[in-house]
């Protein structure tokens, strides 16, 4: 059994693709939006840290983390519709595949490492500004089928003000800590 059908099969419990696009788009679903933007927020943090650092000799931990990686993007990317979606989870990609390469073969990319690493980030950076509109409109979209009240309304909204003030501390917080001097 392939890993890809491994995960499709826990993801699924006997769903298509599209009733498992309904389940967990983050476009409509806030609790999915939350975890797309902290595991951006991570990545940012994360990849932050390696700024100005040379890529590391290869690791075979490293590699099938980045191999299980790519493998679940691509089939990721064939279940989700949505174009935000997709834009995080190809950034993801594009940082398996970075990360293959600088592992395979360190000395190609070491000259550059700056520029990757700073274009790695910035990927990242991106993918979490995504993750935040799909946060947003996650908290904006009504409920079909549901009656939503006023209580309903203000929760979401105090729940995105809070998320915001979270966010913004974080990032403020990392580049006062991580800033070059």
């Amino acid at each position: 059994m392939s890993a890809s059908h491994s995960i499709r099969r826990m993801l699924s419990q006997g769903r298509s693709d599209e009733e498992i696009h309904a389940h967990y788009c983050a476009n409509r679903k806030v609790g999915s939006a939350l975890v797309v933007v902290a595991f951006c927020a991570l990545e940012v943090f994360l990849s932050w840290r390696l700024l100005g650092r040379e890529f590391s000799a290869y690791r075979v931990n490293g590699l099938l983390a980045d191999l299980i990686l790519i493998g679940v993007g691509v089939r990721l990317i064939l279940i989700f519709r949505c174009l935000r979606e997709r834009i995080v989870i190809g950034v993801a990609i594009v940082r398996g595949f970075v990360g293959l390469i600088s592992m395979a073969i360190p000395n190609l990319l070491n000259p550059f490492a700056g520029t990757v690493r700073f274009g790695i980030v910035s990927l990242w950076v991106l993918a979490f500004l995504v993750g935040l509109s799909m946060l947003v409109d996650s908290v904006r979209a009504p409920k079909l089928n549901a009656e939503i009240t006023e209580t309903d309304i203000k929760a979401k909204q105090g729940l995105l003000l809070v998320v915001g003030v979270l966010v913004a501390l974080f990032i403020i917080g990392a580049l006062v800590y991580f800033f070059p001097r």
